[in-house]
């Protein structure tokens, strides 16, 4: 499934989100929305919420979308990050980042499909499988699941 945090301050585009992703229902993703960068900030940073994607407005008080990208790029490499704006003049900025993709406003169904579609395959193209062998028979099991090897003796 995937994870997906949405912040934008505007409760007008956050509807229009939200609308249609409603409308995307048949996909397996589920979404946060936080109205603040500060507010999703605290919860990736002391709550340890990890998301997928990360669709952000660039335009917001407080702290931007792309300085928002740039703490959360600190501590999750592997985030996806999408930009949503109404201003052109950001579209060379939001590389610094290394973004994932970029919607103008207003948003559509048909936009918001494309970038989850996408998001969802090159997810699932990175996925990588631990495969080994243990009394003949093969076991595999997610990277994303391991947190260390032991050795015991020779074994």
């Amino acid at each position: 499934m995937l994870n997906i945090a949405v912040c934008d301050d505007s409760r007008t585009d956050v509807e229009m989100l939200e609308s249609a992703f409603d409308k995307l229902a048949q996909y397996q993703f589920s979404y946060e929305v936080y109205f603040t960068a500060k507010e999703l900030l605290k919860h990736v940073i002391d709550y340890g919420e990890m998301y997928h994607l990360y669709i952000f407005d660039i335009e917001m008080p407080e702290m931007n979308g792309l300085q928002l990208a740039k703490e959360i790029r600190k501590i999750d490499a592997k985030a996806l990050f999408v930009f949503l704006t109404g201003y052109t003049q950001y579209v060379m900025d939001v590389f610094e980042v290394i973004t994932f993709d970029y919607i103008s406003k207003p948003i559509t169904v048909e936009k918001l499909e494309s970038v989850l579609l996408k998001a969802m395959q090159y997810l699932h193209m990175i996925k990588r499988d631990f495969v080994f062998q243990f009394r003949k028979n093969q076991f595999r099991i997610s990277c994303d699941d391991i947190v260390y090897f032991e050795k015991k003796g020779r074994q």
